[in-house]
């Protein structure tokens, strides 16, 4: 399943063209379901009836990623691949649900799929720093810092 729309190339995932992604789907008769945008609590919902959810990122997952923080709030195993820099998780990158593969090793990434889904153990919740609701509070404190600075110069 494809949560989501297909969105542009960013810096930390570089997007398969969707045509490629349906003529591998179709070479290993796979079927592969697309939900298009979902609203947030439905997105959720669905990641979280997933067996495990796949972030290949050519460039390396980071916690810039709003993927990957989600996919680990839904509380099911992920599996993506290695950052730049190995400290760059920081604890999540510890976290049992998630398992890191090498970058654009399809073999490696059908491997951990097919031991996570054996598995299905060792979910846990996000550490505290990367749940939404410290992100949430860490934004209100980031706006209302520059609104108090902002209404400082106007005075």
């Amino acid at each position: 399943m494809m949560i989501g729309d297909m969105g542009t190339a960013s810096a930390n995932n570089d997007l398969v063209p969707l045509a490629e992604i349906e003529q591998l789907a179709a070479d290993l008769i796979v079927r592969v379901d697309r939900t298009g945008y979902l609203p947030a609590q439905q997105a959720s919902n669905a990641l979280a009836r997933s067996g495990v959810v796949a972030l290949p990122f050519q460039h390396g997952a980071s916690l810039r990623s709003g993927s990957l923080l989600a996919a680990l709030q839904s509380g099911r195993p992920v599996v993506t691949t290695e950052p730049h820099a190995p400290t760059s998780l920081n604890d999540v990158g510890r976290m049992p649900q998630l398992q890191i593969i090498p970058r654009n090793n399809i073999g490696r990434l059908s491997d951990a799929l097919e031991v996570v889904l054996a598995a299905e153990d060792g979910v846990g919740p996000l550490p505290w720093p990367y749940g939404w609701p410290s992100i949430a509070a860490a934004h209100a404190s980031l706006y209302a810092s520059v609104i108090e600075g902002w209404e400082r110069r106007e005075r």
